[in-house]
């Protein structure tokens, strides 16, 4: 019952509260991604409220946490008195919830390349700090066409990406891929490779071991949650790789993993992962 009475009470004092403000005078980040747009838009001062997994810059681990990215607390959210909660389109349920409360919001898109530099635009749009998100935009935009132009001149290689599995299994077990529409698909052509997995990401289910070897990359890139290394040694994350040494990126030494943040939060920094997947491909050319 005290639930549905807040409610009703946010719902009559927010509209008073937040409408007369600036419009991101006090911002709520839903996401990582959009939390590190807003500092480099220089409004990291306006964020007052984070998820649970911000880490970046450290300067945001000192904001308040309103819960993660699937289950914020919108009494949290509230209570920080928000001018604007920013989220991704697949948060729409929690935003719309918000907006229930008399809380203004916004929704952005991180899942592809061309959405990504798009947001930084919306968000600066919506801030009324346009100037700085056509800058970043073409900032990024320039290092991607460098990144192409330099890819140009390599050998096209054939990239697995690897998002899941069983970390503790002593073999392969729950192996998910990267397909088609996502970011890492969509940076790949600047990088000078090209996705073997041909179908959505929705639409493919755990591959095999023998699926592996149909597939054959050149190269595989396996992303882990951010930390990853820190509990699972590379000898036992790499243990059950060994077991299919007849792959052609096992024999030529191509398997390579990554648990750095920036390579699973699709924001400003993807120009880092861009730079790592350059090396990572081509590194006797790049040497």
């Amino acid at each position: 019952m005290w639930q549905a009475l807040f409610v009703v009470l946010v719902s009559l004092v927010s509209p008073h509260l937040l409408y007369a403000s600036p419009p991101c005078s006090r911002i709520v980040s839903l996401a990582p991604s959009i939390t590190e747009t807003l500092y480099k838009l220089q409004l990291g001062e306006s964020v007052v409220g984070v998820t649970s997994y911000d880490q970046y810059p450290t300067s945001v681990t000192t904001k308040p946490k309103i819960g993660g990215f699937l289950d914020p607390s919108l009494e949290g959210i509230a209570g920080l008195y928000p001018s604007i909660v920013i989220g991704l389109v697949e948060q729409r349920d929690v935003l719309k919830r918000l907006e229930q409360l008399g809380i203004k919001t916004y929704a952005v898109d991180h899942r592809y390349l061309t959405t990504i530099l798009q947001s930084f635009t919306d968000i600066a749009s919506v801030c009324e700090v346009g100037d700085a998100g056509n800058a970043l935009r073409r900032e990024i935009e320039l290092m991607l066409e460098h990144a192409r132009h330099k890819a140009e001149s390599f050998e096209q290689k054939k990239v697995l990406f690897v998002v899941s599995r069983d970390y503790y299994a002593p073999d392969l077990r729950e192996v998910y891929v990267s397909g088609k529409d996502g970011i890492y698909d969509s940076l790949l052509p600047y990088a000078g490779g090209k996705n073997v997995v041909t179908q959505t990401y929705g639409s493919v289910r755990a591959v095999s071991v023998e699926g592996l070897y149909a597939l054959d990359p050149d190269v595989i890139i396996e992303v882990l949650p951010p930390g990853t290394r820190a509990v699972v040694s590379d000898s036992a994350l790499r243990a059950p790789w060994e077991h299919t040494g007849l792959l052609r990126a096992l024999r030529e030494g191509n398997l390579h993993l990554l648990d750095d943040d920036w390579a699973t939060i699709p924001g400003p920094r993807l120009t880092i992962l861009l730079q790592k997947l350059l090396l990572l491909l081509h590194t006797e050319q790049t040497q």
